[in-house]
């Protein structure tokens, strides 16, 4: 709540804020400085007459530092869901002043909150004094009533003006105030400004900056087209290299919070001599073979290509760039290689040269490579029937120093059979075994990071297409010279893109073999793709057998029942101690059981929603609170999951993890029992029941959901297996029965799985 609602100027003196507390967080939310995430803060209610603007100047005590800040909203606690700030300011040290300007630019009055923060902690804290003033908008505060660009003009300042565009991509972002100038400029031509301090201490207390927005019209936040900044001198330009005059707004902004100028100004509207591949549509000579380009300068190019019309697959920097035009043949790999000193970025744009022009241009591919620099490949397949000419555009992070050059590589190669989907040909129908393989002949287009994907290392990859029949099996396996193997299975029908989702996945043994296993269980053909990938740092060639059988039938057959839970008695045994990823230590189950074929005598319970069978008679099921698909050869193994997740007991005896027998032998049911459950951190509302029961002498396991209760939970994604496994694994996961995998609406309260072998 504020402590005050302002109307009119006032003058507030020995305002208190160490007698506040912290309520309210601002780092990193938009607009908002980076102080006051753990100190008091204070706030007031300001209401800004219409086309006016507020000036406020806010001086701690002298052993304190300050922020201040303008906000519609002020969210307490954390604030993940983040603050959104009108203005704020805090660029000056212990005891200095601070001052925030910001203009109401509309027809009506605006309330907003001022707020008063800080990092630092009573007793540093003291009093502080507020100087709110509410002065009428002037020409050049904001785009809308911005004054024309002056050839030259002296004592210029920002004295009397608000901090309005200070966060944009591209801009000189710098928090004191700014003012606006226009231009148009004509095509071809180019626009220089200047701005130089000259303050009397030569540019010490006013650190200018400069930039440009190319648009009809701004906002706070609007993206730049170019800008510096300096000590005491900025000098930005830009080109219209379009069809049509380009308007644009020149911002005169500072770091400074206080000392506001005087500065002055020159500017220059004159045609612009551009030099070949300055921009798209003026390149030098089309490339269309491979070929080397050593020393390319960057000194006489310009930057036409920045953050601000930075659009997908795009990796464009603020200094200068260089474009090369290249044409890739039909079904030809383009690698564009470079290699500098200095940290730049490499972007492939589709043609033809007009895609550059956009307000946010959309690449085919792109790299950044910062730091200190090195060796960079960013790579075009062309998979269509026609040659397509694209740009290479070579971009400099930095604007100096001019002098440094770069090496960049065009190579234009066919691309290699089974390289793409699109390269792969007709489809494997029978068993066949293709030899001498050459991942090292391959480019990296494909990456396996879906949710049963074996993952991918980065490295070359080659695809294959297999056509299985309906109730067939595919098996692939690779036999590598020299490398450990990665296996993937993906869906032909959804074609093959750069992320892709697998149907299965396998990088199981470290060795230089690896077999990966697909069933058909529809009723049509399907087509689908087995990529072949290497974990090892240099592929070699590889043999790759693929075998078509009949599927063998399921261990156990799903069916869907009506839950059934047992009430267990004082007799049930704690099997799970209270916390969080805790296991029981393996006991012996009432009566043998048959799992997967193999006798087991032993169990292990996790509080994470599984329980584990096996013949072991110490240790204890392997701790895992992250789920995976099923089966998955990776630890826990042997698993039987009703609902595997992150789950924590949170206090006995409400939430124990308990097991009982009932019946009489050889037809007992063993019952293991979740009982309300939440999720993990212990404070999520959610209360979930749920049992295993297994069946002697039939061996059939059912899993039973007593009670899924969302108690209030904003969704209940969870209650219903949005985030958890459910299914049967065998003991070196590699064969399972899985019901679904991070799938909400997979199970109800009162629904219940049965697994029959």
């Amino acid at each position: 709540m504020a402590s005050m609602s302002i109307t009119a100027p006032v003058t507030l003196s020995a305002q208190n804020l160490g007698n506040y507390t912290d309520d309210y967080q601002w780092f990193g939310q938009p607009n908002c400085t980076p102080n006051g995430t753990v100190g008091p803060d204070r706030v007031y209610s300001l209401t800004i007459p219409a086309n006016q603007r507020v000036r406020v100047t806010a001086t701690p005590g002298p052993s304190w530092d300050m922020s201040v800040q303008l906000t519609d909203l002020c969210v307490a606690g954390s604030n993940s869901s983040g603050q959104t700030c009108i203005a704020g300011v805090n660029n000056q040290g212990a005891g200095q002043p601070e001052v925030l300007g910001f203009l109401n630019a509309s027809p009506s009055a605006r309330t907003v909150l001022l707020v008063i923060d800080t990092f630092d902690q009573p007793p540093a804290v003291t009093n502080f004094d507020l100087v709110i003033e509410f002065l009428p908008q002037v020409l050049g505060d904001v785009c809308s009533n911005a004054t024309p660009l002056p050839v030259s003009a002296t004592a210029q300042d920002l004295s009397t003006f608000s901090n309005d565009y200070a966060n944009g991509a591209g801009c000189a972002t710098l928090p004191g105030n700014d003012r606006v100038y226009s231009a148009t400029i004509p095509t071809g031509n180019r626009l220089s400004a200047t701005v130089t301090s000259t303050f009397a201490d030569g540019g010490v207390g006013f650190a200018p900056g400069i930039s440009i927005i190319a648009a009809a019209s701004c906002v706070a936040g609007s993206g730049c087209v170019a800008s510096s900044s300096g000590a005491s001198s900025a000098t930005t330009f830009f080109d219209n290299v379009g069809p049509t005059p380009l308007p644009v707004f020149v911002v005169i902004d500072t770091s400074t919070a206080v000392v506001q100028g005087p500065f002055s100004i020159t500017s220059t509207i004159a045609p612009s001599a551009l030099l070949p591949g300055d921009v798209c549509n003026n390149t030098a000579s089309v490339i269309t073979t491979s070929t080397m380009l050593t020393a390319q300068p960057f000194a006489g190019f310009t930057g036409h290509y920045g953050l601000v019309n930075e659009g997908p697959n795009c990796f464009f920097e603020d200094g200068p760039d260089r474009v090369y035009e290249v044409a890739v043949p039909a079904g030809f790999r383009l690698r564009a290689i470079a290699n500098a000193t200095f940290p730049y970025a490499v972007s492939i744009v589709p043609g033809p040269a007009s895609n550059c022009l956009a307000s946010e241009v959309t690449c085919l591919a792109g790299q950044a490579q910062s730091f200190v620099g090195g060796l960079s490949t960013t790579v075009f397949e062309n998979a269509g029937a026609m040659t397509r000419t694209v740009f290479v555009i070579v971009d400099r992070t930095a604007a100096t120093p001019m002098t440094d050059t770069f090496t960049l590589g065009i190579d234009l190669q066919l691309i290699p059979p089974n390289d793409t989907c699109a390269s792969s040909g007709t489809p494997i129908t029978t068993g066949t075994t293709l030899m001498a393989q050459n991942l090292g002949a391959s480019g990296n287009d494909y990456q396996w990071g879906g949710l049963r994907c074996a993952s991918s290392s980065g490295s070359p990859d080659l695809v294959y297409p297999v056509t299985v029949a309906p109730g067939a099996r595919l098996t692939a396996t690779v036999t590598s010279a020299g490398f450990n193997p990665i296996l993937n299975v993906v869906d032909g029908s959804a074609g093959c893109t750069t992320s892709m989702t697998c149907l299965a996945g396998s990088n199981v043994l470290a060795t230089n073999v690896e077999t990966i296993t697909w069933d058909n269980v529809g009723t049509t053909p399907r087509t689908v793709f087995v990529g072949v990938e290497s974990a090892s740092a240099t592929p070699t060639t590889f043999d790759i057998a693929f075998a078509l059988s009949a599927s063998p039938p399921p261990p156990y057959v799903k069916t869907s029942i009506a839950a059934a839970c047992q009430t267990l008695t004082a007799a049930a045994s704690p099997v799970a101690a209270i916390g969080d990823d805790v296991e029981s230590t393996w006991a012996a189950l009432p009566f043998t059981l048959s799992y997967f074929g193999a006798p087991v005598t032993a169990f292990s319970v996790s509080s994470n929603g599984y329980v584990g069978f096996s013949s072991l008679t110490s240790g204890a099921i392997e701790r895992q609170f992250s789920n995976t698909v099923i089966p998955d050869s990776d630890v826990p193994n042997g698993i039987v999951a009703p609902f595997w997740d992150d789950l924590i007991n949170v206090t006995a005896p409400a939430t124990q993890v308990r097991a009982e027998t009932f019946g009489v032998a050889g037809s007992r049911r063993w019952v293991v029992e979740w009982a309300s459950v939440t999720f993990y951190p212990p404070s999520s509302p959610e209360r979930l029941t749920f049992q295993v029961q297994v069946v002697e002498g039939t061996n059939v396991i059912e899993f039973h959901y007593c009670s899924l209760a969302a108690n209030g939970a904003t969704s209940t994604d969870r209650t219903s297996g949005g985030s958890a496994s459910f299914g049967l694994e065998n003991a070196t996961g590699t064969v399972g029965v899985e019901h679904s995998v991070n799938l909400p609406n997979a199970v109800t309260t009162g629904s219940g799985l049965r697994f029959t072998p």
